[in-house]
């Protein structure tokens, strides 16, 4: 229970983090041309995740194994 409490806090830090990203249409550190930018106009960043970084658990709980639970196990 204590697992699942702590996931949803960080997604929903990972939200509100998203959502002041999404509000600063544009910050100027100064020192640079608010014109002049490394990126193009329409570039959206972005971030993802996997089930295997959060539900890992190799045979825990009732977890099968899958194709990359054998792949990670096999040495070399």
């Amino acid at each position: 229970m204590e697992k699942i409490l702590a996931l949803h806090a960080v997604l929903v830090v990972e939200m509100c983090f998203s959502i002041l990203i999404v509000s600063c249409n544009h910050i100027s550190l100064g020192g640079s041309s608010a014109s002049s930018s490394l990126f193009p106009s329409n570039f959206l960043f972005g971030t993802a995740s996997s089930s295997y970084q959060f539900e890992g658990a190799f045979l825990n709980d009732g977890k099968g194994l899958n194709n990359w639970d054998v792949f990670t196990h096999k040495p070399g």
